[in-house]
């Protein structure tokens, strides 16, 4: 009976090894060439210290994956041990798959805590986020790795056994191999870096939720929004790709659970399936790259031409009771159905202020609410600098504390190259975007919503118009803090 499930555990181990390992290794070497290409083409991630770490994390998975899991393919799959062929393998493997190892663990430590300084509210923190730093600590820990881990090709030789005479590619210093378990794999490969890098996580974490109500640039701001959420996810599918693995790695190294063949095959077995689960988190890069592609639409800042617009003495023009398509009709200042609150003008909007807000109350006043008060309502303006391309926006939320209901959830954006009164004229008007205001996730009260890009930016125009097409909840109107145009 114990030597059927010996001998199923040990057909089952091959299956997952060749299959899933297979596909792993496929899909992570792409995943890890994708996230080079990715970070290698973009200015933005060229500049970002963060970035650059990943980039490193991405080459060393790599090489992860073609000196531990392609050999073991080999081996298992195909009864192929390159270590018993050649003795330089068998030392080399290992020493170079534990210098990988290490340096993907550390960059990963230093991207999140890169991050964190990132985010930071203090400038002194944020001067350390620098690539001539980021080039140096690498180059510092990858000369750590590679003498720390130089015992691989000192003790690692090829043993003949004396029962069954077979050559074995084994690790022949007790002290080195006790080091191996609890210092090199446990301590340094698995509970220092997910212990910094779930302290760091939380603190960079609690900082992007702090950054929609900084002066920070926005383009920057966005971007090291997404390069958190990417570093974070990483963070998190180590964690669970990891754990599992530290947990059977421990019970295997306990001599008193390893004495019943059942319960060794059993422990192997979880072994083997927790050890494809951090290679599955090295091949899970992939998804990394996906992020890394969403989060270079926000890199406006890599047209050098792309500007914000700013408000010189431009008339900003109240509408209500329009749509997209149709013609405008003006809003004039009051407390009743086609006003905009005396204070609440849309010209707010373009001062610069996060502490002023534009409220409309659409087709409603000041004592009645609905969720359809202050929508079809907006504005329109005309630029003193003539057409220009629209490119994306930003738009903050009103400063009150209770004024979440009154958030744009949808809006549409028309352009039109015609002036004066024809701009009444519904027929005037291109619709060049219907979709979010940015506000899906509360930002808080004063604060930037996300960036929001305008689909196939092509046409410049000389005018633009904004209308509120919905918002969060039942209020008296609809109101928001700024509104920022990025133009080319």
């Amino acid at each position: 009976m114990s030597s059927s499930i010996i001998s199923l555990l040990t057909l089952a181990g091959k299956q997952i090894t060749l299959y899933l390992g297979t596909f792993t290794l496929v899909v992570g070497v792409i995943g890890g060439l994708l996230n080079i290409i990715v970070f290698l083409s973009l200015k933005t991630f060229r500049e970002s210290s963060s970035a650059f770490y990943l980039t490193i994390m991405s080459i060393v998975n790599i090489g992860q994956l073609l000196t531990g899991l392609l050999s073991r393919i080999m081996n298992s799959g195909f009864g192929i041990d390159w270590t018993l062929a050649s003795l330089f393998y068998c030392k080399f493997r290992l020493y170079c798959f534990n210098i990988c190892a290490s340096i993907s663990m550390t960059c990963i430590c230093l991207a999140i805590i890169d991050q964190y300084l990132a985010t930071s509210s203090r400038a002194q923190w944020r001067q350390w986020c620098s690539m001539k730093i980021a080039r140096r600590l690498v180059f510092i820990f990858v000369l750590i790795w590679i003498i720390h881990n130089i015992p691989y090709l000192i003790y690692f030789d090829h043993v003949i056994s004396i029962t069954t005479g077979q050559v074995t590619c084994t690790n022949t210093n007790n002290i080195f191999q006790q080091y191996t378990i609890y210092g090199t794999t446990l301590i340094i490969g698995k509970l220092l870096p997910i212990s910094i890098t779930f302290v760091f996580g939380l603190l960079a974490y609690h900082n992007v939720q702090q950054l929609g109500y900084r002066t920070a640039p926005l383009v920057r701001r966005e971007l090291d929004k997404q390069l958190t959420v990417m570093i974070l996810v990483l963070i998190v599918f180590a964690f669970f790709t990891n754990i599992p693995n530290t947990i059977a790695y421990i019970l295997s190294a306990m001599p008193g659970l390893t004495q019943d063949p059942v319960v060794s095959a059993q422990i192997q077995f979880a072994n083997l399936v927790t050890t494809y689960l951090v290679y599955i988190y090295f091949a899970g890069q992939l998804r990394v790259a996906t992020a890394a592609i969403d989060a270079s639409v926000y890199s406006v800042e890599n047209n050098t031409t792309v500007s914000f617009f700013k408000r010189t003495n431009e008339t900003v023009y109240n509408i209500w009771n329009t749509t997209a398509g149709g013609s405008s009709i003006y809003a004039v200042s009051g407390y009743y159905s086609g006003n905009y609150y005396p204070s609440g003008s849309a010209q707010i909007a373009f001062d610069g202020n996060l502490s002023t807000r534009a409220c409309s109350y659409g087709a409603c006043n000041s004592s009645f609410g609905a969720l359809a008060c202050g929508t079809q309502a907006g504005f329109y303006l005309t630029m003193n600098g003539g057409p220009k391309v629209l490119v994306a926006f930003y738009m903050s939320t009103s400063f009150e504390p209770t004024s979440r209901a009154r958030d744009p959830m949808t809006i549409t954006i028309e352009g039109s190259n015609l002036n004066g009164s024809t701009l009444i004229l519904g027929s005037s008007w291109t619709l060049i975007y219907n979709g979010s205001a940015g506000f899906i996730i509360n930002p808080g009260r004063a604060a930037w919503g996300t960036l929001q890009l305008i689909p196939n930016p092509l046409i410049a125009f000389a005018s633009y118009r904004l209308l509120v097409t919905s918002k969060q909840g039942s209020d008296t109107c609809s109101s928001y803090g700024e509104v920022l145009f990025a133009l080319r």
